[in-house]
Formats: C-alpha cells, sequence, structure tokens
C-alpha cells in the first residue's frame, strides 16, 4: 500500500491559517467567497480557481506564485503525473512522503538523515537484499 502524501499546498494554507489564527470561516469573508468553497479547498476536496488563489494568498500574506507551484504540483499528484514522470528520471516512488517534509528541514538534519539511510542501505546489502544502492553526493 502506497503512504498518503499530504499536499504541499495544503499544509502551507493550514500554516497560514494557523499563524494569522483565521478560521476558515473569516478566510471565506475575507475572499468574499462562500465557506463551503473554502472548506472544501483547506480539506482536501477542491482546489482553488485561478480567480480564488489570488485573495487566498492575499488575506494570509502567501507568495502567489510559490502557492500557484505547489498548487500545480498537487494537481499533477492527484492526476498521477508526478508518479510517471519519477518513474521515466528512475527515481523511486518510495520517497515521494518525504518530499513535503524536505523544505522544513535543515542542511544538518538533511545530513543527519542522508547518513542514517547509507548506514541502513548497506546494512540490509549485507543482509542479502539485492536492492541497487545509489550513492548520494
Amino acid at each position: 500500500m502506497t503512504p498518503k502524501v499530504e499536499s504541499k499546498f495544503r499544509m502551507e494554507l493550514k500554516r497560514a491559517l494557523a499563524e494569522k489564527n483565521l478560521s476558515i470561516e473569516e478566510l471565506a469573508m475575507k475572499c468574499e467567497t462562500g465557506y463551503e468553497n473554502i472548506r472544501k479547498i483547506v480539506n482536501k476536496s477542491a482546489f482553488p480557481s485561478k480567480h480564488i488563489l489570488p485573495k487566498i494568498c492575499n488575506v494570509l500574506g502567501l507568495n502567489l506564485t510559490q502557492m500557484d507551484k505547489l498548487l500545480i504540483e498537487d494537481r499533477a499528484r492527484a492526476k498521477g503525473w508526478t508518479s510517471v514522470i519519477k518513474e521515466a528520471a528512475g527515481i523511486d516512488s518510495r520517497i515521494e512522503p518525504f518530499m513535503v517534509y524536505l523544505p522544513h528541514l535543515s542542511q544538518s538534519d538533511l545530513d543527519e538523515m542522508l547518513a542514517m539511510f547509507r548506514m541502513k542501505a548497506e546494512r540490509n546489502q549485507g543482509n542479502g537484499h539485492n536492492k541497487k544502492m545509489r550513492r548520494g553526493a
């Protein structure tokens, strides 16, 4: 079973809502749209339109270009395009659940995780697992 991957767009949206201490209802009012529209956007059952996204970003103080990029990525993931692209590029699809957290980690955190992955991969190779191991930089 493939682990569920959290939407990067929605993670950032929820972070900004919490930071501004706004409810979904308050965001809807400030964006001059319906509560259900915003609720569906926040709770994963809809993507915002090109008309509402700038309003959400303005109210929450988010970068429109960055949020649009995250939204495109999430839409691609929802349609299954990212797995096809990653497979064509030779990227192991099991890495996807980790990708959403990478921007929130320090370089020190990343170095520590890489060392841990290397240690486990080397141990697994020594135990007869036949998976190829790619070395990072």
